[in-house]
């Protein structure tokens, strides 16, 4: 089971936390379950998964991919973020 928590700071930080292990029945890697995108304007986004390593990224390279196209189609990305992200989340069990 993934843990992903996130937590509110006095001074307006946010701590974005998540546990590291996948286990496939035989090993337990460690890999990153927290992604940033780091070139989108006016915000930071960040993004976590639980599930295999696969499945999570390439969701996010979907979610990063359709926020970038917001943001090249000079679409309101804080507007719109969350309906574009929910569409990328449908269109994931198509491909």
């Amino acid at each position: 089971m993934t843990l992903i928590a996130t937590f509110r700071a006095r001074n307006n930080g946010i701590l974005f936390c998540s546990g590291r292990k996948e286990d496939d029945g035989i090993f337990q890697p460690s890999v990153d379950k927290i992604y940033q995108i780091r070139e989108l304007i006016p915000c930071q986004v960040f993004i976590a998964g639980a599930g295999p390593s696969s499945v999570i990224k390439n969701t996010w390279a979907e979610i990063h991919e359709s926020l970038k196209r917001t943001i090249d189609d000079e679409r309101d990305l804080v507007t719109e973020h969350r309906s574009v992200i929910e569409a990328s989340l449908k269109s994931i069990p198509k491909k």
